[in-house]
């Protein structure tokens, strides 16, 4: 009768164990899951961040090489008009009047019409630059709203587990 229970007692001691073991192995793979899912996130908030900076850095690079070009084109503009006043003062000093006014009147008109393209493109340059600072605000946007998509899909998991635990 003692060994009996001896026997009972060392059979119930073992399941004990193997209980406390399965427990123990449930409760890790559970910490386990958490950490993984909080891993998942923040490296979605990484890549979302990252791709923010370089979309920022590369509208910055952007606009600088604008400013550069409209500058390169003052000066141009600048530089031709110069030229084109001394084309002038020169067919003024050999005494043809009608032609400097014709020449003058010719480059006028270029002008205008080299200011009028100009300004479109620099417009055109203005609306590119919005749309891609739209773009990159819609995918900022569109990463935040998966990050907080996989942050409740780790909730429900984690509520439905707890449910399931209870």
């Amino acid at each position: 009768e003692r060994k009996a229970l001896e026997e009972a007692e060392r059979k119930a001691k073992e399941e004990v164990d193997r209980l406390a073991r399965e427990e123990a192995a449930r409760l890790a793979k559970e910490e386990a899951d958490r950490l993984a899912r909080e891993e998942a996130d923040r490296l979605a908030r990484e890549r979302a961040e990252k791709k923010a900076k370089e979309d920022a850095a590369r509208l910055a690079r952007e606009e600088a090489a604008r400013l550069e070009k409209e500058e390169a084109d003052r000066l141009a503009a600048e530089e031709a008009a110069r030229l084109a006043k001394e084309e002038a003062d020169r067919l003024a000093k050999e005494n043809a009047a009608k032609l400097a006014r014709e020449e003058a009147e010719r480059l006028a008109r270029e002008e205008v019409e080299r200011e009028a393209a100009n300004k479109l493109a620099i417009e055109k340059e203005e609306a590119d630059r919005l749309a891609s600072e739209k773009a990159a605000k819609d995918e900022v946007d569109r990463l935040a709203a998966e990050i907080a998509a996989a942050e409740k899909a780790a909730k429900d998991e984690v509520e439905q587990t707890s449910k399931r635990k209870d």
